[in-house]
């Protein structure tokens, strides 16, 4: 079996964005591992930050899967804008 390096390429801190970014790289068809404890206190979800982590060699990919993912988390408005620019607003 042969090391494989990791490295974190999104740091999640509440179930929303894990779920997202969970989806993002499931549909890339990249392998990734969650680092940290997703708990729960009587049925409630105690947010601490959850680490995803890609292999070295998937790291660009997945940077470029998220890319937009995470701008979007950053600043809910910039897609909406980014349509309206390019004329694709529903």
């Amino acid at each position: 079996m042969r090391d494989v390096e990791m490295v974190t390429v999104f740091e999640a801190d509440n179930l929303t964005s894990l779920s997202l970014v969970e989806s993002v790289l499931q549909e890339a068809e990249i392998e990734y591992v969650t680092i940290g404890q997703r708990l729960y206190a009587a049925g409630f979800p105690v947010n601490r930050p959850v680490w995803i982590q890609v292999s070295r060699e998937d790291e660009t990919r997945a940077r470029e899967a998220l890319e937009q993912l995470q701008a979007s988390l950053e600043d809910p408005t910039a897609e909406t804008e980014e349509e309206e620019r390019d004329g694709n607003a529903h």
